[in-house]
């Protein structure tokens, strides 16, 4: 396993800021009798070259190959192909978000609320649920509100611009 280069790491942050989901994520599913907070990275794209590029630099970090998913099989004729990766688990994550996070622009809050959620959850049993931590129900908050779409103080500061102009 080869460490990546710094140009690897910078490229790959560039790629999770445009193209990623950097998170902590709730589930209610009807499998667990209660909610969990689960963190997670996940890349998004219709490029093939991109995501195998990405899952290269990826395996290098953790040692684990990640798999591609096709993401729309079921997608009209004239819609791209999408691939997705996704990394899911604390031990993987504590490897690679340390190491994105100099080069993170857009996702880096995001990237040290999943570090520090990583580092306090680490060691509990993968799939069981635990009562939140008050800074666990925190950061999850604050994950939310930030990979929220449309943001309405952006939107706002957008329009004012405008008017300036």
């Amino acid at each position: 396993m080869s460490r990546p280069t710094e140009a690897q790491l910078g490229w790959l942050a560039g790629i999770v800021d445009g193209e990623g989901t950097v998170g902590i994520h709730r589930s209610n599913g009807k499998r667990y009798k209660h909610p969990y907070l689960r963190p997670a990275l996940q890349i998004v794209n219709t490029d093939l070259k991109i995501m195998e590029m990405a899952r290269s630099i990826l395996t290098s970090i953790t040692g684990n190959s990640h798999n591609l998913v096709v993401t729309n099989r079921k997608r009209p004729e004239n819609n791209k192909i999408g691939y997705r990766i996704k990394i899911g688990t604390q031990h993987e994550l504590l490897l690679v978000m340390p190491m994105l996070l100099p080069y993170l622009v857009g996702k880096a809050e995001q990237a040290e609320l999943v570090i520090e959620f990583c580092k306090r959850k680490y060691g509990r049993l993968k799939y069981s649920w635990y009562e939140f931590k008050e800074e666990d129900g925190l950061a999850y908050q604050r994950c939310l509100t930030l990979n929220r779409k449309g943001d309405q103080a952006q939107s706002a500061d957008v329009i004012e611009l405008k008017r300036s102009a």
